[in-house]
């Protein structure tokens, strides 16, 4: 499939999936030294980069499915 969207959506996915690992990295080395309100805001953190990088693994996908019915 040699599409820009799809392309540029591939590159959104992937950085948003790196974004999110990198944030659990950073929760999980802190956890057991981490004030309360740090943990919290680090788990807020993750939980919105893991969002981020589901709604775009989402796009993606309804991306390719549109391509899919095309052809």
């Amino acid at each position: 499939m040699d599409c820009a969207e799809c392309a540029r959506l591939v590159v959104e996915y992937e950085r948003l999936e790196q974004a999110y690992a990198t944030v659990v990295n950073v929760l999980n080395s802190r956890t057991e030294t981490a004030t309360a309100s740090e943990y919290m805001r680090l788990r807020a953190d993750a939980d919105e980069a893991r969002l981020d990088s589901e709604i775009a693994r989402l796009e993606l996908g309804q991306h390719k499915r549109v391509h899919a019915k095309a052809n």
